[in-house]
């Protein structure tokens, strides 16, 4: 016959991400749509609305940055060509930043058992 479950247990939470917005390049936006769906208005409401969401670990949330913006704008006009889609070197440095951080965890988990 099984008792009661007693201490405690240890959930391990999952790593989870978030593909944050690259910089818009509004002169290089190469369609009418895009020029008044993806503008730097609806880009600003867009990041208020995910920090104010608690959805991101730094304010408290789950998931961790992958920070598309800051890559986007360190590789600049000559890494797109129609202002909001990247070459793929943004993309890659994305997963290589993913994959460190998965790599950081695992070693920490093992590091404390």
């Amino acid at each position: 016959m099984d008792g009661p479950v007693t201490g405690s247990v240890s959930v391990r939470s999952p790593h989870l991400f978030w593909l944050g917005m690259p910089i818009l390049i509004n002169g290089m936006l190469n369609t009418e749509e895009k020029r008044e769906k993806m503008n730097d208005e609806m880009w600003h409401a867009y990041d208020s609305v995910l920090h104010n969401s608690r959805l991101l670990r730094r304010y408290g949330g789950p998931l961790l940055l992958l920070d598309i913006q800051s890559l986007s704008w360190n590789c600049g006009p000559r890494c797109t060509i129609d202002g909001m889609h990247y070459d793929g070197a943004v993309y890659e440095a994305a997963v290589h930043i993913l994959l460190n951080a998965l790599l950081i965890e695992s070693h920490q988990k093992l590091g404390s058992l």
